[in-house]
């Protein structure tokens, strides 16, 4: 399968619409996906009809550019090519422009839907409800209502989220009425070749390694040095307790939530405790002028690539994460599959994937009480990481830490089972069979409309 992708942010990183692309190697169909961001560098891209689209900084994610107006390109591309399906990622405001040309030459489209955009539009209006509506109003406008008036399918990293996602806007009863084949569930997973479990050898490697980067050798160079101080220079000399956040430094993610328990356990125990968080984003300077002020033992060490991430999981005591504006939660997926203990907050879509009886290194906690984390970070630490068996190390893969949770996503059923798999491979099988189904039932379009279609095509 050949997939093109549009992306509206530039530069590009790695993501899971990256990783199951390259794991396709089915020639048979054309997929045009425009996409909210990051194709990865290995795949079939069209990387210069991404950069002529109309961009503008984007101010949710720094660094990052993002289109506002389609470019001749790629309203070109969609006229003149033939394409079996157009996969359009949400949000991204090449939505009308582009499902108006796929409903003119009547190919099907997967729309999928990846950010809680209630949650985003509160948080970044500065709580201030009259922009708050205003842009819940725009997104309706220009996301919601082409997506699911022209889209053949909508779909979302889990099952709950979009249900939760279209009941907001008004629109779950209605496709649940006249279209439920069209609500399906994307396949979702973690590159099994990297975020695995290892021996105890290769742990303790990583971790002297990450201790080594973070300047830690003992508990006195892991306090602050008024923490050295009041503790006296041979306290103790065992290792500090690693807590491990992967995660954009936003408002959404509620990183400050870590830092309440942070205090209070390094109140506890003064130098024990050090929170690692792995991420850049818009509140970077405010978090780590917190940090300074509060004399909080934390390291920050910025954005990294996929690939560097497997050792510092495996260094890692726990996972924490805070947020409930998740609508999967993929750092939580890696984070397990390399064997380490996760505390999260309860929400629905935790509730769904992960809060089950196939994960017993998942800890909840109730949002909002900062002793409940405390605790829930205690229960993690005392289960404690689990390294692969020495004899099966050299081949041990997600699929040995994670039960085998992927469904068939049947038309007009959401299950709460989940749409897990064991690697990138398996969730692009997935994928590809639900593009299958649409190009197999592909709407057939008469009338003047199709006929313009077909004679822009020829031109």
């Amino acid at each position: 399968m050949e997939f093109r992708y549009t992306a509206r942010t530039w530069p590009k990183n790695s993501d899971g619409r990256g990783m199951r692309s390259k794991s396709s190697r089915q020639p048979a169909r054309r997929v045009l996906s425009c996409t909210c961001c990051r194709p990865c560098r290995n795949l079939l891209s069209n990387e210069k009809l991404a950069r002529e689209q109309q961009q503008q900084p984007n101010p949710w994610n720094e660094g990052n550019r993002i289109a506002v107006l389609p470019s001749f390109r790629l309203l070109s591309c969609l006229l003149t090519q033939d394409w079996d399906i157009v996969h359009l990622f949400f949000p991204t405001p090449l939505g009308w422009p582009t499902l108006a040309l796929t409903t003119l030459r009547g190919i099907p489209t997967y729309c999928s839907h990846h950010v809680d955009m209630l949650v985003y539009m509160w948080r970044y209006s500065g709580h201030i409800p009259p922009l708050t509506v205003l842009g819940i109003l725009m997104y309706w406008l220009c996301a919601m209502l082409p997506a699911t008036a022209c889209g053949d399918a909508n779909g979302a990293p889990s099952a709950s989220f979009l249900r939760r996602h279209l009941r907001e806007a008004g629109l779950l009863r209605l496709l649940q009425a006249t279209r439920p084949e069209s609500l399906m569930v994307v396949p979702t997973s973690v590159d099994s070749s990297i975020f695995r479990r290892v021996g105890e050898a290769e742990v303790a490697q990583d971790r002297a390694s990450l201790l080594q980067r973070l300047g830690i050798r003992s508990l006195e160079m892991a306090a602050t040095p008024s923490r050295v101080r009041a503790n006296g220079p041979g306290a103790s000399r065992s290792e500090p307790c690693l807590w491990l956040s992967v995660c954009r430094l936003a408002p959404e993610k509620d990183v400050s939530d870590m830092f309440e328990a942070l205090a209070r356990a390094d109140s506890a125990r003064p130098g024990f405790h050090r929170l690692v968080l792995v991420g850049g984003g818009p509140l970077r300077e405010s978090l780590e002028q917190e940090v300074r002020q509060r004399e909080l033992p934390v390291s920050f060490l910025g954005q990294l690539e996929n690939s560097q991430l497997p050792p510092i999981y495996r260094a890692c005591d726990v996972f924490v994460a805070c947020s409930t504006s998740e609508t999967f939660g993929i750092t939580i997926l890696e984070a397990l599959s390399c064997g380490l203990p996760v505390v999260l907050p309860q929400c629905e879509v935790f509730q769904e994937l992960f809060l089950t009886p196939d994960f017993s290194k998942v800890h909840a906690y109730e949002k909002g009480g900062t002793e409940d984390l405390v605790q829930a970070i205690g229960r993690a630490l005392q289960q404690g990481r689990r390294a692969a068996p020495e004899q099966d190390a050299a081949s041990s893969v997600a699929g040995a830490s994670l039960p085998h949770l992927g469904r068939e996503n049947r038309p007009g059923q959401l299950s709460e089972a989940g749409y897990l798999y064991h690697s990138w491979r398996e969730a692009t099988k997935a994928q590809v069979r639900q593009y299958r189904s649409l190009s197999s039932s592909r709407r057939q379009r008469s009338g003047a409309l199709a006929a313009l279609g077909r004679w822009l095509c020829c031109r």
